[in-house]
């Protein structure tokens, strides 16, 4: 029943959003990014997150730019006041029909030491490793002309 309350709350609670501008994707704000030592300090024992991006050029064409990212964080307790936590997070960007792509993933292992019996003061400490892969084809692109009428492309 707990499980049905939340699979409502949570279809409830979803919207569509639109994404932020181009140059703004920000895969770097995630959590287990900024801060591999807050892998698995959370409430549950599960944290699932995602994000997906499309932008499309206001001069019409095809999606010049997709996003995806997957994070997932599981909690795993040591003791009674301490806990383990693992994390994986996926991530690619591709632009300009895959001129760029971007790609990486991230493993995160964390242990907590709980100072009180709360749980609310935790020195953490956090062993991160990750695959990051930048492709670019180079010989696809294309510059504009900077003399205005002269186009050596």
């Amino acid at each position: 029943m707990r499980t049905l309350k939340s699979l409502i709350l949570s279809v409830l609670l979803f919207q569509i959003t639109y994404g932020q501008d181009l140059n703004l994707t920000q895969y770097f704000s995630n959590r287990q990014h900024i801060n591999p030592a807050a892998t698995g300090l959370h409430a549950n024992d599960w944290l699932i997150g995602g994000t997906y991006k499309s932008f499309s050029s206001s001069a019409g064409g095809g999606i010049d730019y997709s996003y995806a990212l997957v994070s997932i964080e599981k909690k795993w307790s040591v003791g009674k006041k301490n806990h383990l936590g693992t994390g994986i997070l996926i991530n690619s960007q591709q632009s300009n029909q895959k001129l760029l792509r971007n790609n990486m993933v991230l493993l995160n292992i964390s242990y907590h030491n709980s100072l009180n019996a709360e749980g609310t003061k935790v020195v953490s400490g956090a062993i991160g490793m990750g695959l990051h892969k930048l492709i670019a084809d180079a010989s696809r692109f294309r510059f504009g002309s900077q003399m205005g009428i002269i186009d050596y492309n």
